[in-house]
């Protein structure tokens, strides 16, 4: 009876012994998966802001382009204009400048 009740506690110890190494396994495997999954989220979340962010930065670009178009079409009209300007009028232009610099400083 002795000997039956210590078999009987020594199977009751093995199995305890095989629950917790199984216990010990699946805390492992789900730790493991926890992780991978952290990591899937993770990647996803940067994803995702990394095209919010494209999207922000096309917006502003579109915007800027948008502010600068008439700057620019003004700048580009003006150069023409300063291009078919003859070279008479870049003379005279030249000496209307300079007669009013000298005049400015009284040196004639």
């Amino acid at each position: 009876m002795i000997t039956e009740a210590l078999k009987d506690i020594k199977e009751a110890e093995d199995r305890a012994e095989r629950l917790k190494y199984d216990a010990k396994l699946k805390a492992k495997e789900i730790i493991k998966n926890s992780q991978v999954m952290a990591m899937e989220e993770y990647k996803k979340i940067i994803e995702e802001a990394n095209k919010e962010a494209k999207t922000i930065i096309d917006k502003c670009i579109k915007d800027a382009e948008m502010q600068v178009r008439p700057l620019r079409d003004t700048a580009e009209k003006n150069i023409k204009e300063i291009k078919m300007v003859s070279e008479g009028e870049i003379g005279t232009a030249v000496n209307v400048v300079i007669e009013r610099i000298v005049n400015f400083n009284g040196n004639c």
